[in-house]
C-alpha cells in the first residue's frame, strides 16, 4: 500500500473508512503494533481485551474485570493497560476519534469499554505504547489504542462462532451478520453490521482453585489464616477459650484443637452430630461456600453483548462526499449466586452450644435475589463532509454525538439481627422465625436461614454524553527532494457533560438516596502534523538515505466544572465551579534508510494527563476545637483551641496536569519482506508532576514540614504580645492537606517483533510471529521526600518479561496455527510503593515468595473455500476450529484469601473449544 504521508485516513481518496487518524504502520517513525482481522480472529479471544492481553506483550493488565466478577459487580468492561500506569494513562479511541468515558458512581470517569465490538467488526487494531499527546491529545501518555472497524464491504456475510470448556462449560455464542450494497451505481455506498453474543455460566464450584488456595493457605500459616475464621460449605467451630471439649451432659470429652467442623448434609441424631464433631477435631471446611437452593457462585461474569453498526456514504459530484455513521454497543454482564459467610458468637452456657467454651461458628449464606449487573451502553452518530480544496487538499468537517450509560446493581445478602437472638437464647426469632441449632441440627439450620436474611442493593444510573464539532485537512504542501511534504491540520472542540443522578441504597424496608452530582469538561483544541522525506532514498549519503521527519504539535485548553458550595465541594449543591487548564506538548521523530533493508528510527513525544473531576473536588471542615496536634511555634499550645481552623481534604483545584516524556529509539531489519522481519525498540518514558494523595489529611505531616510547604500552613500574623511571650508564629488558622503534584514515574521497556514468511514449494508457506517485551523498570515515587521503588516483577506491578510466539503453515485454502503466550514469574506481595501489613502474611500463605512463569498454547485449524454461485448465492466461506489452551495449564494457585486463589495472567475456563463458520455472499 502506498505511503500517504502525513493525510488522515478518511481523507484518502478511495478509501472507504470513518478512521480520523493517520494510517499507522509498523514500519512508522512511531513503533506502532498492528493486530489485523486475521491476527485477532485467530486468538479465539472472546473479546478485544483478551485479544491484546494475549497478543500484546506491551499490555500489562493484571487483573480483567471478569475475573473479579464481584468485587465489580459483574462487570465485563475492557481495562486495557499499556507499560503498566495505569487504564486512565491508555487512550482508547474508536477509528480515531474518543468515545465517552464510563462515569462511575460520583465524579471518576473511567476508561471506554471495547468488548462489546465483536472480533469479526475489526478491521484493525492499533497500538502506541508510549506517549503521544502531540498527535492525540490529553490521556495519552501511556500509550493509545484505536480501534479501526471494517466499512469497506458490498456483499452479505454471515459469521456464527461457538465455544465451550473442555468440562463442558462456560459456552458462548456469537452470531454476525453484515451487508453491503450501492442502490445507486456506486454513488453511495451501504454497511449494515449487526452481531449478539450470549454466554453460560462457569462456576467457582466447577473449578478447584478457590478450595485449593484455601488448603494451602491453611497449611503454610495455619495461624493467620484461622485468626481470619474462615467460611466454607458447612458450619465451622472455632474455640474462643483453648481446646474444645464437649459439655458434661455429653459425656465431657476433649477434643484435643480449638477447632471442628460440620458438613452440610450430615444427618442422624445428637450423637451422630458430637462423633461428627469429634472426628473433625482439627479440621476446618474449606471448600468454597455454594448456594443452597439458590444459583450456584459464579467464577466469571457471564456477559451478553450486542453490537450494531449502520455506514452510509454518498458521492454529490465535483468530490464532494457526505456520510451518516451510527455505532451501538451494549456490554450487559452479571453475576448471580454471591455466598457471602457470616460470623456468631455463642456464650459458653448457650442453649445450642455442646462445648464448655465460648465459641464462633462460620456458615455460608446464600445470596437472594436479583442478581448484581452491570451494564455499559454506548452509542455514536456522526455525520459530515469532505469536500476537496485545491491541489489534491481535502477537508472533513463533521460532528459526532455519543453517549455512554451505566446501569449498576450491587445486591448483596446479609444476617439480620434476629439471627444473634435465635441462636443465643435457643428459642423463636423474635419475628416468629425458625428456632436455630446450628450444631444441633445443622441441615435444619441451612434451611431456616433464609427467613433470617437481608438484601442489600445499591444502584444508580448514570450518563456521560459527548458532542464534538471538527474540521480536519490533509493533504501536500511542497515537493522536497525525497517526495512530497504532507500535512493534517485539525480544529474543533468537544464536551463530556454526567448529569446529576442518585445513588440508591436500600436494606429491607428502609431506602435512601445520595446525590450523585453533575460534572462537565469542555476541550478546545488544535493539532498539526507534518511528514517531510527529506532526503532520496538513493541518495549518496548513505547515513541519511531516505531521511523523513516527523513534526506534530498539539493544544487543548480543558475547562472542567464540579459542583461546589460552602464547605468545598458540595455533592448536592447546585453551584460549580471551573477549572481551567491549558497545554502544548508534541512530537517529533525521524526515519532513514540507510540501505533497503534496515530502518533506523526514533522519536520523542510529550503529553499531559489534566486532574480528573475526582481529583478536582475537596473537602473543607471548619475545626472550633483542639485536633489533637500542638504548635511548637507558640509554646506547643493546642491547635485549635486559640480560634477556628479551616482544614481542607481531598483533591484540589490548584494541581497542575501530570506531564510526560518518551523517547524511543528502534531499528527495523527487511521492513517490506523478503526475508525475516525484524524491529527492536527501546522506549523510556518520564512523568513528573503525578497527583499523590499519600499525605491527604496528614495534619502532621505538613505542620512538621510547614518550612517545606508554606502554603499549605496559613496562620494570622504575630502580634506583639504572642512575641513577647516568645511565640514565632501567629496562631494557625488553615491547615491544607490536599493532593498536590509530587510523584515521579519512570519506565523502560524494549519490545522485539519477529515476522518470517517462508515459502515452501508452489502453494505453501511456514511463518513465525514472534514479540518480546522485556521491561526492568517501572520505577514510581510518590512524593519528593519518599523513596521510589521499582514495581516491576510484584504482584501490584507489570511483569518483567512478556512473550508471544507462533508459527503458521498454510496450504492453498488450508492454514494451521499455533501460538504461546509465555508471563515471567513475579513476586506473591506488592511492592514497597503499595506495602500493606498483610504483605508477609501474603508470602507465608503461600509458602513462597514467587509467582512461577506461566506458559499457553493455542491451536488454530482454518479452511478457506470458494463455491460456483449457487442456487443460495454463497461465494466463499470459511470454517475454523481453534483450541485454546491446548494443554489444559492450569493458572498457578495463589493462596492470598483476599484475592481469587489463581495467577490472572491465566484463564481459570482451562481448555476451551470454538469452531467458527461463516458464508460471504
Amino acid at each position: 500500500m502506498a505511503d500517504e504521508g502525513a493525510v488522515a485516513d478518511i481523507l484518502v481518496i478511495g478509501r472507504l473508512t470513518q478512521n480520523a487518524d493517520i494510517r499507522r504502520t509498523e514500519n512508522d517513525i512511531q513503533p506502532y503494533r498492528v493486530v489485523s482481522r486475521r491476527d485477532a480472529a485467530t486468538t479465539h479471544r472472546d473479546g478485544i481485551d483478551e485479544v491484546l492481553r494475549a497478543r500484546e506483550t506491551q499490555n500489562d493488565q493484571i487483573l480483567s474485570a471478569s475475573q473479579d466478577p464481584f468485587t465489580r459487580t459483574g462487570s465485563n468492561q475492557s481495562e486495557i493497560d499499556l507499560r503498566g500506569l495505569g487504564s486512565q494513562q491508555t487512550l482508547v479511541l474508536i477509528d480515531g476519534r474518543r468515545m465517552p468515558s464510563i462515569p462511575t458512581a460520583f465524579q471518576g470517569l473511567q476508561q471506554p469499554d471495547l468488548n462489546a465490538i465483536p472480533l469479526g467488526a475489526i478491521e484493525r487494531i492499533e497500538t502506541l505504547p508510549s506517549t503521544a499527546g502531540g498527535i492525540y491529545g490529553p490521556g495519552a501518555t501511556g500509550g493509545v489504542i484505536n480501534v479501526v472497524l471494517r466499512r469497506a464491504y458490498r456483499g452479505a456475510e454471515i459469521n456464527v462462532v461457538g465455544g465451550i470448556t473442555a468440562r463442558g462449560d462456560a459456552a458462548r455464542l456469537r452470531t454476525e451478520a453484515r451487508i453491503g450494497f450501492t442502490p445507486d451505481g456506486g454513488r453511495t455506498d451501504v454497511m449494515l453490521f449487526a452481531s449478539r453474543t450470549a454466554s453460560g455460566p462457569i462456576h467457582t464450584g466447577d473449578r478447584d482453585f478457590a478450595e485449593r488456595a484455601a488448603l494451602r493457605a491453611l497449611a503454610n500459616s495455619p495461624a493467620a489464616y484461622l485468626a481470619r475464621y474462615p467460611v466454607g460449605q458447612g458450619i465451622n467451630v472455632f474455640s474462643q477459650g483453648g481446646d474444645l471439649a464437649l459439655d458434661s451432659t455429653l459425656g465431657g470429652a476433649a477434643l484435643g484443637s480449638p477447632i471442628t467442623s460440620l458438613p452440610i448434609g450430615v444427618s442422624g441424631g445428637a450423637v451422630d452430630r458430637t462423633d461428627q464433631l469429634f472426628r473433625r477435631a482439627g479440621q476446618i471446611v474449606t471448600l468454597s461456600p455454594a448456594n443452597p437452593g439458590s444459583p450456584q457462585t459464579d467464577l466469571l461474569t457471564k456477559p451478553t453483548l450486542t453490537s450494531a453498526f449502520l455506514n452510509v456514504r454518498h458521492q454529490f459530484g465535483a468530490g464532494i462526499e457526505g456520510y451518516v455513521d451510527g455505532l451501538y454497543l451494549r456490554d450487559a454482564s452479571e453475576v448471580t449466586g454471591r455466598t457471602t459467610g457470616s460470623i456468631v458468637a455463642v456464650d459458653a452456657d448457650a442453649p445450642g452450644n455442646p462445648f464448655t467454651q465460648p465459641i464462633i461458628l462460620t456458615y455460608p449464606v446464600p445470596a437472594m435475589d436479583p442478581p448484581s449487573h452491570t451494564n455499559i451502553s454506548e452509542f455514536r452518530v456522526m455525520t459530515g463532509l469532505i469536500v476537496p480544496l485545491f491541489h489534491r487538499w481535502r477537508a472533513n468537517l463533521d460532528y459526532s454525538y455519543a453517549e455512554t450509560r451505566l446501569d449498576f446493581l450491587s445486591s448483596t445478602t446479609g444476617v439480620t439481627s434476629d439471627l444473634y437472638s435465635a441462636i443465643g437464647t435457643g428459642m423463636l426469632g423474635p419475628s416468629g422465625q425458625p428456632i436455630l441449632d446450628p450444631l444441633g441440627d445443622s441441615a435444619g439450620f441451612l434451611r431456616a436461614l433464609p427467613q433470617y436474611l437481608e438484601s442489600t442493593l445499591i444502584s444508580i444510573r448514570r450518563a456521560d454524553r459527548r458532542s464534538e464539532g471538527s474540521l480536519r485537512v490533509s493533504g501536500p504542501v511542497l515537493q522536497l527532494p525525497g517526495g512530497m511534504l504532507t500535512l493534517t491540520g485539525l480544529a474543533g472542540v468537544w464536551q463530556e457533560q454526567v448529569p446529576a443522578s442518585d445513588l440508591r441504597f436500600q436494606l429491607a424496608s428502609i431506602s435512601v438516596s445520595t446525590p450523585a452530582p453533575m460534572f462537565s469538561q469542555l476541550d478546545r483544541y488544535a493539532y498539526a502534523e507534518v511528514r517531510a522525506p527529506i532526503v532520496p532514498s538513493d541518495s549518496g549519503l548513505v547515513p541519511l538515505r531516505g531521511l523523513e521527519v516527523q513534526l506534530a504539535a498539539r493544544f487543548d485548553s480543558q475547562t472542567t466544572r464540579v459542583p461546589t458550595g460552602a464547605s468545598g465541594s458540595d455533592l448536592a449543591s447546585t453551584e460549580s465551579f471551573r477549572f481551567t487548564r491549558a497545554a502544548a506538548v508534541f512530537t517529533a521523530g525521524l526515519r532513514v534508510f540507510p540501505w533497503p533493508w534496515l530502518i533506523l528510527r526514533g522519536s520523542v513525544a510529550t503529553g499531559q494527563l489534566p486532574p480528573t473531576v475526582d481529583q478536582i473536588g475537596y473537602a473543607q471542615f471548619q475545626a472550633n476545637f483542639d485536633v489533637g496536634l500542638s504548635d511548637v511555634k507558640r509554646g506547643d499550645r493546642q491547635i485549635g483551641s486559640e480560634g477556628s481552623v479551616a482544614l481542607l481534604s481531598g483533591g484540589s483545584p490548584t494541581l497542575r496536569p501530570e506531564r510526560a516524556r518518551s523517547v524511543s529509539f528502534g531499528l527495523v531489519v527487511n521492513p517490506n519482506g523478503g526475508g525475516p522481519r525484524l524491529s527492536v525498540d527501546l522506549t523510556r518514558i518520564d512523568k513528573w508532576d503525578e497527583i499523590s494523595t499519600v499525605y491527604s489529611g496528614n495534619l502532621g505531616y505538613f505542620l512538621a514540614n510547614e518550612a517545606r510547604y508554606p502554603d499549605r500552613v496559613l496562620r494570622a500574623p504575630l502580634t506583639t504580645q504572642d512575641a513577647a511571650l516568645g511565640f514565632t508564629a501567629g496562631p494557625i488558622t488553615e491547615i491544607d492537606t490536599r493532593s498536590f503534584n509530587s510523584g515521579r514515574t519512570t519506565v523502560t521497556a524494549l519490545d522485539v517483533q519477529l515476522d518470517w514468511q517462508v515459502p515452501i514449494g508452489a502453494s505453501s508457506s511456514l511463518g513465525t510471529h514472534t514479540k518480546l517485551t522485556w521491561q526492568p523498570t517501572l520505577r514510581r515515587q510518590k512524593a519528593p521526600d519518599l523513596p521510589a521503588f521499582n514495581i516491576v516483577g510484584y504482584a501490584d506491578g507489570p511483569l518483567e518479561w512478556r512473550g508471544n510466539v507462533g508459527v503458521d503453515w498454510r496450504r492453498g485454502p488450508l492454514s494451521i496455527g499455533l501460538n504461546g503466550q509465555y508471563f515471567s514469574n513475579y513476586n506473591v506481595a506488592n511492592s514497597n510503593f503499595n506495602a500493606s501489613a498483610g504483605n508477609p502474611k501474603v508470602v507465608a500463605y503461600q509458602g513462597a515468595t514467587k509467582i512461577p512463569a506461566q506458559l499457553y498454547f493455542d491451536l488454530d485449524f482454518r479452511w478457506h473455500f470458494s463455491l460456483p454461485r449457487s442456487a443460495h448465492g454463497v461465494r466463499t466461506g470459511e470454517i475454523a476450529l481453534g483450541i485454546v489452551n491446548v494443554a489444559d495449564h492450569k493458572p498457578p494457585i495463589i493462596a492470598n484469601p483476599d484475592g481469587v486463589g489463581y495467577s490472572t495472567y491465566g484463564d481459570p475456563r482451562g481448555r476451551r473449544f470454538e469452531l467458527s463458520i461463516s458464508a460471504s455472499y
